[in-house]
C-alpha cells in the first residue's frame, strides 16, 4: 500500500471515514438493518469471494501471457456508428492493421 492513509489524516478522522462513507460497508449496514441477511450470511458470502478471488489470482499467475493477437480483442463492443467531433464519419474509418 503507498498511502496508509494516515499520512494526512488522524487515525481517528479515518476510521470515522470508513464508518460513515465506505460504500461497502454502508450497504452492509442496510442489508442487516432490514433482516435481509444475517451477519454471518454475509461474512460466508464475503469469504466465498476472497477464495474465489484467491482462486482467480492463482489461475492467472499460472495462465500464459496473451499472444499479442489478443491486444485489442474483446475491449470494447459498441453496435452504434462511433462519432468524432469535426470529422466526417467516412474519415474515422480506419482498417486494423493485421
Amino acid at each position: 500500500m503507498s498511502d496508509p492513509g494516515i499520512t494526512y489524516r488522524t487515525r481517528d478522522e479515518v476510521e470515522i471515514i470508513k464508518t460513515s462513507r465506505d460504500c461497502i460497508e454502508n450497504v452492509k449496514r442496510i442489508i442487516l438493518d432490514n433482516s435481509v441477511s444475517t451477519e454471518q450470511e454475509l461474512k460466508e458470502i464475503e469469504k466465498k469471494i476472497r477464495a474465489d478471488i484467491e482462486k482467480d489470482i492463482e489461475k492467472i499467475k499460472t495462465d500464459p501471457f496473451p499472444s499479442s493477437n489478443e491486444l485489442y480483442t474483446h475491449i470494447y463492443v459498441d453496435n452504434e456508428p462511433h462519432f468524432i467531433r469535426g470529422v466526417e464519419y467516412e474519415q474515422s474509418i480506419t482498417e486494423p492493421k493485421h
